[in-house]
């Protein structure tokens, strides 16, 4: 296999009903070589999503993963922030 899609949801729950934070997606084709970090940002796919919507519409948190999240390091913490490019789920 040397074509293949990779793709990373974050949330704030492990059961489908979860808030979105994150969806990312990167296109690897090893006929080019394993790509670095700087190629997968520039050439991926990557959105945030606004979560109060999310809440209102009936999406769950879970504790134990909240938790997790604030374990986490400042940098990975930061996909918590609203952001002004957060977009709703139909959007996506």
């Amino acid at each position: 296999m040397k074509d293949f899609m990779v793709i990373d949801f974050e949330t704030l729950k492990t059961t489908p009903d979860a808030v979105i934070l994150a969806f990312g997606a990167y296109f690897v084709s090893l006929k080019d070589g394993i790509p670095d970090y700087e190629e997968i940002i520039k050439n991926g796919f990557y959105r945030t999503f606004d979560t109060r919507s999310q809440i209102e519409e009936g999406r769950k948190i879970g504790k134990d993963t909240l938790e997790w999240w604030k374990s986490q390091s400042v940098e990975a913490q930061r996909i918590l922030l609203e952001s002004d490019d957060d977009i709703k789920l139909p959007e996506f």
